[in-house]
């Protein structure tokens, strides 16, 4: 994972030390790659929560959590998908896990995923703040 972050904006504001620019390149055992760039700085006070999937036979466009267009590339004759949703995916979530303890079963996801992707997290800021790459 390569990262580089910083304060570009907000340098004036008293006691500002969080990152309003950040962007990491992180490469998976498969060989794929994938790229975050994330701001507080276009829109003050909003994140940007759009992010895109691109491969082989396809390019997904996400502008936010329950919508998304779905491009195929591989046959342009193939109509572009827009599944779009209203659920609460916070509620769902919740759902999922009462669910898991009411009939002591599994959530949809495992909980060996958590710290996974609590891992990720520093690992995005380490290379960022040292401008080194790092393995996980």
């Amino acid at each position: 994972m390569i990262a580089q972050l910083g304060n570009l904006f907000h340098k004036e504001v008293e006691r500002y030390t969080a990152e309003g620019v950040r962007a990491s390149v992180t490469k998976f055992k498969s060989g794929a790659l994938a790229s975050v760039v994330a701001t507080n700085t276009a829109i003050p006070g909003r994140w940007i929560t759009d992010w895109h999937l691109v491969g082989k036979n396809a390019t997904v466009y996400f502008s936010g959590a329950n919508d998304a267009e779905i491009i195929r590339t591989n046959d342009p004759w193939l109509p572009q998908e827009k599944p779009s949703s209203q659920k609460d995916i916070y509620n769902t979530e919740t759902l999922d896990f009462v669910n898991a303890v009411k009939n002591n079963s599994s959530t949809r996801a495992p909980i060996t995923e958590g710290p996974k992707s609590l891992e990720l997290v520093p690992a995005a800021r380490t290379p960022g703040e040292d401008k080194m790459m790092i393995t996980l």
